[in-house]
């Protein structure tokens, strides 16, 4: 990303706006009262139980000893816990924070920022129009039910625009850097997914590339350039 990028995500007022509405979206969520439901219930129990183990033992549980008779845990961790769960996680360790629904609730929101500023850099580079690249940012800020549906409406593709958007900018200016952090991108945001979203965000990045290369075909010979 770069800085002058960085100075619009942070002085731009229809990101600030954009921001607000987010925090006033999910604010009603954060009463203590409120437990989410389907999917995200699932996703939070696996997350509260590691979280307590690793909040009382200082280690991530290795086996489910509660209602699956011992069951490796590696696979539920891999599966169920996202990027954003690990380092909540750890703040709500070192502060000894002990209510862990609102720290699960707090990964949500980093899922949901992470989108939400994918979806606006991206936009900008489509768009020229101001008010198209705050309504699609708007839509991508507002269209998701996290409390239900955690998997499909965000973990799944939470970190895809701004790997696009740092694709295209590989593509575009000829970064190295740029198409390294793509892929530390996908690496980081890896965690939590389902198995069968893999081979359609591979299919789906393949298809981007597929579409650039006819444009911006030269733009490999920079890899080998310092």
């Amino acid at each position: 990303m770069r800085v002058a990028d960085y100075i619009v995500l942070k002085f731009n007022p229809d990101f600030i706006i954009l921001l607000t509405i987010v925090a006033l979206i999910n604010a009603p969520y954060f009463s203590k009262t409120f437990i989410p439901t389907g999917d995200t219930l699932g996703a939070f129990a696996i997350f509260y139980y590691f979280y307590n183990h690793f909040f009382c033992e200082n280690e991530l549980p290795h086996w489910l000893a509660y209602g699956l008779y011992g069951v490796n845990a590696l696979l539920f961790q891999l599966l169920s816990l996202s990027a954003f769960d690990y380092l909540i996680g750890l703040v709500g360790w070192l502060f000894r924070i002990k209510d862990s629904l609102w720290l699960f609730k707090l990964s949500v929101i980093g899922s949901q920022l992470i989108l939400l500023c994918g979806v606006y850099l991206l936009a900008r580079r489509l768009y020229a129009n101001r008010l198209t690249v705050f309504l699609v940012s708007l839509a991508a800020a507002c269209c998701g039910i996290w409390y239900w549906q955690i998997d499909f409406d965000y973990r799944f593709f939470q970190g895809v625009p701004l790997a696009l958007y740092l694709l295209w900018c590989f593509f575009e200016e000829k970064r190295p850097a740029c198409l390294w952090l793509t892929g530390t991108l996908l690496l980081v945001t890896l965690p939590g997914k389902a198995l069968y979203s893999l081979p359609i965000l591979i299919f789906s990045l393949f298809l981007v590339v597929l579409f650039l290369l006819p444009y911006y075909g030269k733009c490999w010979t920079c890899l080998f350039t310092l």
